[in-house]
């Protein structure tokens, strides 16, 4: 309120409104400029990307004391699980974390594909990680130098040879359904619900095929009592 009794109401607070106060200079009011955030935002569950910290591309499983669940991979099933990367930068390393877990050795080749339209296209890594009977390391690939848009999907995938194989796992039931909700459309108040998680798609074992073949979708809740074998990889933003 000014000093003779003025009184400022909210429609002189509009943008491009205005006024004047007797004795006063002309006031008016403008749009307030466009903040850019400090942080960008991440999809759910990639918060932000640390220099040197090894990453997953879904939702860890753990046990309660939070040590890595570690399951045998079905054989000859290729595995393939979206990132979407929120910043630009580059892929410097990968590593599978394998485990014999039977009498026989064990070997797992895992491998990166760029999005075509929501299924795997092109095949940019792979590599094959084995191990002796009961043996257990990580296996790193160094130097790799992929670099990735802002908002680019990529396909993390991997596939096991004989089901002796044990690997740290990725959770269905907590990835980002990028494959879409499904509902049967019987109605109820329980309808089913499918989540498509990525693709689960038969493969004699070798190489990862370049392109990508096959478009059956994984589910949210297959093989959810073991999880799905996972590639680790660090990543730089630019």
């Amino acid at each position: 309120m000014a000093t003779d009794g003025y009184v400022l109401v909210a429609d002189h607070a509009q943008v491009g409104g205005g006024g004047k106060i007797a004795g006063e200079d002309k006031f008016s009011f403008k749009a307030p400029g466009t903040v850019a955030p400090s942080v960008t935002l991440a999809m759910p569950g990639q918060a932000v990307f640390r220099a040197g910290a090894w990453y997953a591309p879904g939702a860890l499983q753990t046990t309660v004391n939070t040590i890595l669940t570690m399951a045998a991979s079905p054989a000859n099933l290729l595995y393939a699980v979206p990132v979407c990367f929120w910043s630009a930068g580059t892929i410097t390393d990968t590593a599978i974390y394998l485990q014999s877990s039977g009498g026989a050795n064990a070997a797992i080749y895992g491998a990166i594909y760029r999005d075509a339209g929501l299924i795997p296209g092109a095949r940019i890594w792979s590599g094959q990680a084995t191990e002796p009977s009961l043996a257990v390391a990580l296996t790193q690939f160094n130097g790799l130098g992929l670099t990735v848009s802002k908002g680019e999907l990529l396909w993390f995938v991997s596939i096991s040879k004989d089901g002796t194989a044990s690997t740290i796992n990725v959770e269905p039931r907590c990835m980002h359904p990028v494959l879409g909700t499904l509902v049967d459309g019987t109605g109820g108040s329980n309808p089913k619900r499918t989540l498509g998680v990525g693709y689960k798609v038969s493969f004699a074992y070798g190489q990862p095929p370049d392109p990508w073949a096959g478009n059956t979708i994984g589910l949210n809740g297959d093989d959810s009592s073991v999880g799905w074998p996972s590639i680790l990889y660090k990543f730089t933003p630019s």
